[in-house]
């Protein structure tokens, strides 16, 4: 269901032996919910995970070898949802304040 397993589905229809490798920015959310860990082995279509901190050596390497491109792409906010973000702001810093 995810665009990350329907990619690694074409990638094994070629390629049965292939190597899959992955990075989070959101480790903790394999530790959450029921089964979170399985369902992300399932959709990736592995059998065999391994997990280490960013700061481990051998990740430390891989990403200075070959650094991600990171691309931040921003969306204005239309009228309508800054005067909700307005609101919103507006609602939590009364509650902070009593």
């Amino acid at each position: 269901s995810s665009g990350e397993g329907f990619v690694v589905r074409l990638f094994r229809e070629g390629n049965r032996r292939g190597f899959v490798r992955a990075i989070t920015d959101r480790p903790g959310d394999l530790t959450k919910g029921f089964n979170s860990v399985e369902r992300c082995l399932k959709a990736l279509m592995v059998t065999t995970i391994h997990l280490w901190p960013r700061f481990h050596l051998r990740v430390k390497e891989d990403l200075d070898v070959a650094p991600p491109d990171v691309v931040e792409l921003r969306q204005p906010l239309s009228e309508n949802v800054l005067k909700i973000q307005e609101a919103i702001v507006s609602v939590m810093d009364s509650c902070l304040q009593e």
